[in-house]
């Protein structure tokens, strides 16, 4: 197969490991905010915000990821496969993530995973799909087949990830490991295509024609972007669950004042009827005399 020889920027290819690490934990503490929602109305909306957190992760990791590769051909990068890999990312893989985060059973966790590994790695071929080069790119499906052995094990980290509660240490530490699975089946699939080549700081001295953006420019816009909306979907789901944590709390307080007083009231009720019973008695006693 032949190779297109190029170089990754330095800056966006550690720009791209950021938002990949960083969307799997606000994901992540996502999905955990939708466990504990009281509601099921809020419960759905968190699970549905967590996929969108985690597909739309996954896809921009990908395209800032290819926007940092310039290959020594020209290269245009097609808008249709580019608009399948995120819905497939989100729908699929990102649906596959929500369900892990209400599946109990064996059956249906691996059927989650499954949808993670699948949905990841359509996203990834979706997106070597869309570079243009002259001549056309081919496949090589070893490489690919590398990519999804990555896949799987992702899948499997996310489901021990969300089989339980876990403490923030614990979900840094996997989302930096599951980040950076994320990241090694890119540089895969951008290795079973035959694109290769050397970390570089990218060289800005060539002017862009007007009208037209830099890929340097879109990729740190989108990675600025991303982020910056899910930090708020981050800042979000921690004021919801903080709400329903003081909610439960003035609610257990409420229970126990109510079963405080609902004893005080069984303790009255008995000592009206002890009272009842001696004054009867006593009328008894009076009325035989």
């Amino acid at each position: 197969m032949p190779l297109v020889t190029g170089h990754w920027d330095t800056a966006l290819t550690a720009l791209s490991v950021m938002v990949s690490i960083f969307t799997l934990l606000v994901a992540l503490r996502v999905l955990e905010n939708g466990r504990g929602a009281a509601m099921p109305s809020a419960h759905r909306r968190w699970l549905a915000v967590a996929a969108l957190v985690f597909g739309g992760g996954v896809w921009a990791k990908y395209v800032v990821g290819l926007l940092a590769f310039s290959p020594a051909a020209p290269v245009r990068y097609a808008v249709a496969p580019t608009a399948g890999a995120f819905i497939l990312s989100v729908v699929v893989a990102g649906g596959g993530f929500a369900m892990l985060g209400m599946a109990r059973g064996f059956g249906l966790r691996l059927g989650a995973a499954a949808l993670v590994a699948i949905g990841i790695l359509a996203a990834l071929r979706l997106d070597m799909a869309a570079i243009h080069l002259e001549p056309a790119l081919a496949v090589d499906m070893g490489q690919f087949g590398y990519a999804a052995v990555v896949a799987v094990a992702i899948a499997a980290a996310l489901a021990w990830l969300t089989a339980r509660p876990q403490p923030m240490s614990v979900l840094v530490l996997g989302s930096v490991a599951v980040g950076a699975g994320v990241c090694c089946t890119h540089w895969l699939g951008m290795k079973a295509v035959g694109l290769q080549g050397p970390l570089m700081f990218r060289d800005d001295s060539e002017a862009m024609p007007s009208g037209m953006i830099a890929p340097d420019v879109l990729a740190t816009l989108v990675a600025v972007f991303v982020p910056t909306l899910l930090a708020i979907v981050f800042v979000s789901a921690a004021i919801d669950r903080r709400r329903a944590i003081s909610l439960r709390e003035a609610n257990e307080v409420l229970e126990a004042r109510v079963r405080q007083r609902t004893r005080e009231l069984e303790r009255n009720a008995a000592a009206l009827v002890l009272a009842r019973d001696e004054a009867q008695r006593a009328v008894k006693i009076r009325d035989q005399l």
